[in-house]
């Protein structure tokens, strides 16, 4: 409270030395309603001061308490009225989690991919203007490895196939929410082809081409699910995805896709290639993404034991 007294006893000497040069004038019987009002002011006025919040306020995401975090999220905290003074992020056995600090002390995120099926512990300390510090403590857990959704798609990786054969993506677990994985279907032709979709069972969604595919034409199929709720309290594992050819009008299989056949990317799209989503409408360009590994094998072991706490000096 050192600066908020300071405050106070600077208005409190200014109302008494107004009142003294009041006290001191020949009009001071005139002049006396005006220094009692400046005294009331002054009084208000501190009385605003001493109220001001002393303490910085801590948020942190995941907050205390949660449970099933998917492995894929980034751990967060904020603090408002100060800065950070430090924060660690451990697992619940000690293993330290690295993050960095904002420029303005104000924000702190992780920087080491999370584990499934593990409790983890972040401890936050801010100091306000004022300088008082804030702690913050929360306690959270990841999902398990059964509540992410795994799966393949057929054709396979390099496979050569009728013209006539449809997309089929299998999964481990029962799909619960439909229309997230449609939109993040994406099936790429050259040259372009249309499409319908229509789910067999609640484990397999099928992507059929209109007509056929072009015969020696070459496809590209991603399905970009890493992280995302797919229902059921399920999330996706990983995204998927195949490189394909189908065979020339005689059976025989295609030539090598060049860079003027081959699939378009969403990286580097290729003139006049286009992409069909799960939905069938035809769109310009790609939008396949990269495969990206299940977070188990995303996240790298945990650093060795010792205070790997992040503070805004250190960055």
């Amino acid at each position: 409270m050192a600066r908020v007294d300071h405050r106070i006893g600077f208005l409190v000497a200014a109302a008494v030395l107004a009142a003294a040069l009041v006290g001191c004038s020949p009009h001071s019987s005139t002049r006396a309603s005006s220094a009692r009002g400046l005294v009331n002011n002054v009084q208000d006025v501190a009385q605003r001061v001493a109220a001001e919040p002393s303490d910085s306020r801590l948020t942190i995401n995941p907050p205390d308490g949660a449970t099933g975090v998917s492995p894929t999220e980034t751990v967060t905290a904020a603090v408002a009225g100060g800065r950070f003074t430090e924060v660690a992020l451990a697992t619940a056995s000690g293993a330290s989690l690295a993050g960095v600090v904002s420029p303005d002390g104000e924000r702190w995120a992780s920087t080491t991919p999370l584990e499934p099926s593990t409790s983890y512990v972040l401890n936050a300390t801010s100091r306000s203007v004022s300088g008082h510090e804030t702690k913050a403590t929360s306690r959270f857990s990841t999902l398990a490895p059964g509540q992410q959704v795994t799966g393949k798609i057929t054709p396979k990786d390099n496979e050569t196939v009728p013209a006539d054969r449809p997309v089929s993506v299998l999964f481990d677990k029962p799909i619960g929410d439909r229309a997230v994985v449609e939109h993040a279907l994406q099936v790429s032709a050259n040259p372009p082809v249309s499409g319908t979709t229509e789910w067999r069972s609640d484990r397999e969604l099928v992507w059929r081409p209109t007509p056929s595919w072009p015969p020696g034409g070459h496809v590209m199929v991603a399905l970009s699910i890493f992280g995302k709720p797919l229902g059921n309290g399920l999330v996706g594992a990983s995204d998927l995805r195949s490189v394909f050819a189908a065979s020339q009008a005689d059976g025989t299989p295609p030539s090598a896709p060049s860079s003027s056949t081959a699939p378009a990317s969403s990286t580097q799209p290729k003139s006049g290639a286009q992409s069909v989503t799960g939905s069938g409408s035809l769109t310009s360009g790609s939008s396949a993404g990269s495969t990206r590994p299940s977070a188990a094998k995303r996240s790298s072991k945990p650093a060795a034991s010792g205070n790997q706490s992040s503070s805004p000096g250190a960055h």
